[in-house]
């Protein structure tokens, strides 16, 4: 599994802006309502629930697919990928006793897998990292991640509480039994910054016949600090679209400093993506 972060001595600072981060659907990009799950497998629509031999009604559906999570190492943002299918769940629970987080699984064919992502040692996952919305028993309710392998072909696919099994819909199946398509990246980032906020433009196309995501995590190198996160961005990248947006860093620079415009370079912008890393050295010049 590809995991890739960088890894420095001293706290980096959070710096503003975490753009499209894995929690807020609104940054999706597509405004559309979640994938469900359900026990009727040609129903597409509605959420399912269960009563478990755990005495507790759980209601569960499925918030999204994707190639990859972020995580958060010491300093900076990584992706975790490698080819892999990361599939997110919403439940709650609504009557009885919330299980352990543990309890959960999601099974494809003779198999099932335990909720989490093993992110290496000192690093979590990023989305945890930012909120307090993970499904845990005390609070009853929040999400789960499942690391699946790119293509699952199983007659019996699902969430699992017990001997209770809550199949994915249509829709979801064909994700997960299709990797997911590659996308082209136009990462647009000046090497001219304007003293004070770096502009970081990203162009992605999705020349494939099915939806995916855009999973990527933007640090920056001697800018400010050593190593400091930028952003996190997670965006829907439609069947046959191109999505384009922004974003921007605060360097603080300023105008009058004395490296501010002298030709050399200032920093750098690294993106870990999950199809790979593009780095770019700035300098940083008076704005116009």
């Amino acid at each position: 599994m590809r995991r890739r972060a960088l890894l420095a001595s001293g706290a980096g600072l959070l710096s503003a802006g975490f753009a499209g981060c894995l929690g807020d659907t609104d940054d999706a990009g597509t405004g559309s309502a979640p994938i469900q799950t359900t026990t009727d497998p040609t129903t597409d629509e509605s959420t399912t629930e269960q009563t478990s031999v755990f005495d507790a009604t759980v209601d569960a559906s499925v918030d999204r697919i994707q190639p990859g999570v972020a995580f958060m190492g010491i300093d900076s943002v990584g992706i975790v990928g490698d080819g892999n299918q990361y599939v997110f769940y919403k439940v709650e629970v609504t009557d009885g006793d919330p299980p352990e987080r543990s309890a959960f699984g999601f099974r494809y064919g003779g198999r099932v897998v335990s909720p989490g992502v093993e992110t290496g040692s000192g690093a979590t996952l990023w989305r945890a990292s930012e909120s307090s919305d993970r499904y845990t028993a005390d609070r009853g309710a929040g999400w789960l991640v499942f690391e699946l392998p790119a293509e699952i072909a199983a007659e019996h696919t699902g969430l699992t509480l017990g001997s209770q099994e809550w199949p994915v819909a249509d829709r979801v199946r064909d994700r997960l039994e299709n990797p997911a398509p590659e996308l082209s990246l136009d990462w647009q980032v000046p090497e001219e910054q304007p003293a004070g906020t770096s502009t970081i433009g990203f162009e992605v196309t999705n020349d494939g016949d099915r939806d995916t995501r855009f999973v990527g995590g933007v640090n920056a190198v001697d800018i400010r600090v050593a190593y400091a996160p930028v952003a996190v961005e997670n965006r829907e990248i439609p069947a046959t679209e191109t999505v384009t947006w922004e974003i921007t860093h605060d360097n603080g620079r300023e105008p009058g400093e004395e490296s501010v415009g002298d030709g050399e370079s200032d920093g750098e912008y690294r993106l870990d993506w999950t199809q790979g890393e593009r780095v770019q050295t700035v300098r940083f010049v008076a704005p116009e």
